[in-house]
């Protein structure tokens, strides 16, 4: 007969772990929700903007700081989720409200619309051969508009980061309406080859990009790089050549300048693309054995939001 005080421990036990399977599953449920729209998650501080574009009802994310004045104006930062994401999940995972409080400047995290039920993001003009007839772009341009009306948006200081699919759409914005943006940003992002071919920016954009070099999605080498046996995805150039294009189209140093850190036992190759036309820079960010995620990197002091910040703010239309 087993002793009555095991029999004690283990009736516990159970519930502890009842306990604990039915916490996981209303986890699970609620990001498996949250994927398909982001108003299942109660972001605090931030407004839900609703705005009505080519007759889809789109949603975005609004981080107001508390040092923003109606005196002045202040920079914005549109920063997209990836394919299957949503808004508010990308903004718990790649938050900058700690950010946007310090240096004052406003956040939106839109929300892309539904491809065969996945959220997505269109980074390439509507056409009879894209996939995607929603016109981002247009979305986005009416979205700025209506912040600039609300608020005092600095439009000479507004930047684009996305990561993985929304990347796609920050490079695609410097592509076709680069009049509006004045520094991109990309975490395990990359372009699409007609993009790399039809890409014609209207003026030299800075561009901060970091990859991994185990990223089994988007390609970190080209295709002819011997450290890339699998060869790159239909349809998207490599962070390699994502980096030369730009190096090549802002006519910077076509030698960087190169620093290396540890930051979480990674190693992370930091390249810097310097004189560019109108004193651009191309940086990249190299995260040695970096998977496809956004990365929470230590770099001098900086974490993977501040290095990123730091790039863009520098610039201006």
């Amino acid at each position: 007969m087993r002793d009555p005080a095991n029999r004690s421990v283990e009736a516990h036990y159970v519930k502890i772990m009842t306990a604990l399977l039915i916490c996981i599953q209303l986890w699970a449920c609620s990001v498996s929700n949250d994927s398909k729209n982001s108003s299942n998650v109660n972001i605090p501080d931030t407004t839900r903007l609703e705005l009505n574009h080519g007759g889809v009802l789109r949603e975005t994310l609004v981080y107001v700081p508390k040092s923003y004045e109606e005196t002045g104006v202040v920079p914005l930062l549109l920063n997209f989720h990836g394919y299957g994401g949503s808004a508010a999940n990308h903004l718990l995972t790649s938050d900058f409200r700690q950010l946007a409080e310090e240096q004052t400047f406003l956040l939106a995290y839109p929300q892309g619309s539904l491809l065969d039920g996945s959220p997505h993001w269109n980074p390439s003009p509507p056409s009879a051969t894209n996939k995607s007839t929603v016109d981002d772009f247009g979305f986005i341009e009416s979205l700025v508009d209506n912040l600039s009306a609300t608020y005092r948006v600095d439009e000479e200081r507004v930047y684009a980061v996305g990561y993985s699919n929304g990347a796609m759409l920050a490079f695609g914005l410097a592509c076709y309406r680069g009049e509006r943006i004045a520094a991109i940003g990309s975490v395990s992002g990359t372009m699409l080859t007609d993009i790399g071919n039809l890409c014609q920016p209207p003026q030299p954009t800075a561009v901060i990009t970091l990859h991994g070099t185990q990223d089994d999605t988007l390609s970190y080498y080209a295709a002819n790089n011997i450290s890339n046996p699998k060869g790159n995805s239909s349809g998207y150039v490599s962070a390699e050549d994502v980096i030369e294009y730009w190096v090549d189209f802002n006519r910077t140093q076509s030698s960087p300048t190169k620093e290396t850190t540890i930051s979480s036992r990674q190693t992370v190759h930091s390249f810097v693309y310097a004189g560019g036309q109108e004193g651009v820079e191309v940086q990249h960010y190299q995260v040695i054995g970096g998977e496809h995620v956004w990365f929470d990197l230590q770099v001098a002091g900086f974490g993977t939001n501040e290095l990123i910040w730091n790039f863009l703010s520098r610039f201006r239309l």
